[in-house]
C-alpha cells in the first residue's frame, strides 16, 4: 500500500513540474503543407511534398520561442502535371533561381517572415491553434500572391 501511494506521489510531483523549453522537429508524416487557390469559377488544391522544419518553444516564454520552416518549391504538386510545371516555371516560384520557401519566426505570435523567390514579408494573418496538452499546431495563413510579383 505505501509503495502505492509512493508512487501515486512522484507521479503527481513529476506532472506538477514546469514544462521546460524543448526544440521539436516537424514530422512530415503527421504534417502537411497544402493551398487552395480561387481560378475562376472552381477551387484548385495543392500541396508540398517535400518539406521541414524545427519549433523551439518554451511553453513559459512564447514570445521567446520560434519557428524554422522551409519547402522545396519544386515538390509542388497539383494533381496536374502541366500547371506544376507552369508553377515551378519563372513565371510563379521559378524553382531554377529559388528553390526554397522559408518561413521564420523570431517567437511564437501571430507573425512571421515568410520569404518566397528572393524576397521577404512578415505575415500577420497567421492564425495557430495549439493542441490542448499536445505538441501540434495548425498555421492557416492568407498570402496574397501579387505581394511578390
Amino acid at each position: 500500500m505505501n509503495r502505492k501511494l509512493l508512487a501515486a506521489a512522484v507521479l503527481a510531483t513529476l506532472a506538477a513540474l514546469p514544462l521546460r523549453a524543448e526544440t521539436f522537429v516537424i514530422d512530415p508524416t503527421h504534417s502537411e503543407v497544402s493551398f487552395q487557390i480561387r481560378h475562376m469559377v472552381s477551387n484548385v488544391r495543392g500541396r508540398f511534398n517535400d518539406f521541414g522544419g524545427t519549433v523551439n518553444m518554451d511553453p513559459k516564454n512564447l514570445p521567446g520561442s520560434s519557428v524554422d520552416f522551409h519547402i522545396k518549391a519544386t515538390s509542388i504538386d497539383t494533381n496536374v502535371a502541366d500547371r506544376d510545371k507552369h508553377l515551378r516555371s519563372d513565371a510563379f516560384f521559378d524553382v531554377a533561381k529559388y528553390p526554397e520557401i522559408t518561413f521564420k519566426s523570431k517567437s511564437i505570435t501571430p507573425a512571421g517572415k515568410l520569404t518566397v523567390k528572393s524576397g521577404g514579408n512578415v505575415l500577420t494573418e497567421l492564425h495557430k491553434r495549439w493542441g490542448e496538452g499536445e505538441r501540434g499546431a495548425s498555421a492557416p495563413c492568407l498570402v496574397a500572391r501579387m505581394t511578390w510579383g
